[in-house]
């Protein structure tokens, strides 16, 4: 995402990247591991990189590029532990 600010990206654009490559190192890992990749399942995985896109744009305004993309990290990595400690999964968000 940081690269997409450094080009002047909308910031949805920066988000919508941010996405995609942290499920494509995802999708990456768990292939060469031979399993189903977790982005292919029901699991808590997409929607939290996009929630921590989100909180790191909210963040740049007060902070700069290295606290705000800590503190990011950190929301995305709470969101998989909430969403793992209660068994949540997107079916149950939409359901």
């Amino acid at each position: 995402m940081a690269k997409g600010v450094n080009f002047l990206l909308h910031p949805a654009a920066c988000v919508a990247i941010g996405t995609i490559s942290g499920c494509f190192g995802g999708i990456t890992r768990d292939v060469w591991l031979n399993e189903i990749p977790y982005v292919f399942r029901k699991d808590v995985y997409a929607s939290a990189c996009i929630a921590g896109g989100i909180v790191y744009f909210i963040l740049l305004t007060w902070l700069d590029e290295n606290p705000a993309s800590l503190l990011a990290g950190n929301v995305i990595i709470l969101i998989r532990i909430a969403a793992k400690f209660f068994n949540l999964s997107m079916l149950d968000v939409y359901l």
